[in-house]
């Protein structure tokens, strides 16, 4: 007998049994436990397990832990590749006689190749280059810690659902495909390339990761467009970095335990990519956020201000952006010279807390429903754009109890004009609200209606901030 520390951490019982032969007419080879098809690789002496045609194609005959570390001295040939379904019996059954796999010469694991083998305990394949599709699929006896020291490609659900495994270490692992390591619900350190350029889509979703290295991520750009990168890893704590990604794309951060990350080269944020995230901190660069998908941010609870320049020269902020960031209290400032709307629900939630005023310098025309909905009473926005909304929609400024009236004061003499158009239709309502203790005098220019789903019609005060003489600097 003779003992193993695999590339699963356990030490497991090999038997020794006869040497290794290889019958070339038959293309079986034997150990006198072991049985096993197999088929020529592209080279003179190079050979594959299994012949890819049928389910479990590889096996004939033996059982226990599969150890082909003399197989090439022993027969001069090298086994290469481990074929499409060789111990995968069919679809969700794998084969119950194999306990585990070392092989010190294979560099490539085919989709499905060992899908379901739930009795496996531990592998060992320190030459491996890609896993592919499924090739681990629910091997559940998976174990400990694994490592694949020259892994660079892990494809599709590779190891989905391998439960018990709670380290991995990949250190040239360049490529994490969709699933790859989704529902590995004991994973709790992960180790990757520092040149990984694609977390796949929720490849890394419903694991209990603590930790990941590297932290800073250079070689990833947009992700090969995939989405879902760090989706549920809800444990992962402390900082991340993507300095050229350039990006976000959907949901890539969705429920994601980080508080810091850093993306300075990124124009573009996705819908959803930070949604329910338990981000406190995002660094991006001055002048480069143009557009802001929906619901980016929605539900960052844990956010106390929007990231700052992230309202530089953005373009696009579509509906419910930082909807419900209920701990937000610093209150933006919207200055991009490029920015016409603010979407319905894009501080839905979020304006109740908010210690100050809202300054908006872009030239808005229009303002969604809900943009500003539960704000807090007697919210005060500073309009400083000669432009004025042509359309306020339903329960805009709305708080969640209309005791004091929010105030728009209007600081451009360019737009006194259009505010007082816009207010004329209430003409006859602002004489009755002048009653109010919240009017604010004679520097009011009229009231804006706002129909609200809840409460009726509100109103909401227009104040004009200019003075004789006043000079007026725009951002």
């Amino acid at each position: 007998m003779k003992k193993l520390l695999g590339c699963v951490c356990a030490l497991i019982a090999i038997n020794s049994f006869a040497a290794w032969s290889y019958n070339s007419d038959t293309s079986t080879i034997t150990d006198g436990n072991w049985e096993l098809v197999c088929s020529k690789g592209t080279g003179e002496k190079e050979l594959i397990i299994g012949v890819a045609k049928d389910w479990n194609n590889a096996y004939k005959a033996g059982s226990g832990v599969l150890d082909l570390t003399t197989f090439e001295e022993n027969t001069g040939y090298k086994i290469v590749k481990f074929n499409n379904w060789a111990f995968n019996v069919a679809g969700t059954s794998g084969n119950a006689n194999l306990i585990g796999v070392i092989c010190p010469t294979a560099t490539i694991i085919s989709k499905n190749a060992f899908a379901y083998c739930k009795k496996i305990t531990m592998i060992s394949f320190p030459e491996v280059i890609e896993i592919g599709n499924n090739a681990f699929y629910g091997c559940t006896g998976l174990s400990g810690d694994v490592e694949f020291p020259k892994l660079k490609i892990l494809n599709f659900e590779a190891f989905r659902g391998c439960k018990g495994i709670t380290g991995m270490s990949m250190p040239s692992l360049i490529s994490l495909q969709n699933s790859a390591l989704r529902e590995c619900s004991s994973l709790t350190n992960l180790v990757v390339s520092p040149d990984i350029h694609t977390f796949g889509n929720q490849g890394l979703r419903d694991c209990p990761l603590v930790d990941i290295t590297p932290r800073e991520f250079p070689k990833i750009i947009n992700n090969n467009g995939l989405t879902h990168g760090f989706m549920g890893v809800a444990k992962l704590k402390g900082t991340l970095s993507f300095p050229n990604m350039t990006v976000v794309e959907q949901c890539f951060f969705y429920g994601c335990g980080v508080e810091k990350i850093s993306i300075p080269a990124a124009t573009v944020i996705k819908r959803d990519a930070f949604n329910g995230s338990k981000l406190k901190t995002l660094t991006v660069s001055p002048d480069k956020i143009t557009t802001i998908n929906y619901q980016a941010f929605y539900g960052c609870k844990d956010l106390t201000a929007v990231p700052d320049n992230i309202f530089d020269v953005v373009k696009v902020v579509e509906y419910g952006a930082f909807q419900d960031c209920t701990a937000m209290t610093t209150p933006p400032v919207i200055k991009s010279p490029y920015l016409t709307a603010i979407a319905k629900d894009t501080f839905n939630g979020t304006a109740g807390k908010f210690n100050g005023a809202v300054d908006i310098y872009s030239p808005i025309a229009s303002i969604g429903d809900n943009a500003f909905l539960q704000s807090a009473n007697g919210q005060v926005y500073n309009f400083y754009s000669e432009a004025v909304p042509a359309t306020i929609g339903v329960d805009a400024f709305s708080g969640k109890a209309q005791t004091d009236m929010s105030k728009l004061y209007v600081h451009n003499y360019k737009a006194v004009k259009g505010w007082t158009e816009l207010c004329a239709a209430n003409d006859s309502v602002f004489e009755t609200l002048k009653s109010r203790e919240d009017y604010p005098g004679s520097s009011a220019i009229g009231v804006i209606k706002c129909d609200s789903a809840s409460m009726g019609s509100t109103y909401h005060w227009v104040i004009s901030q200019i003075t004789t003489g006043s000079v007026i600097t725009l951002h």
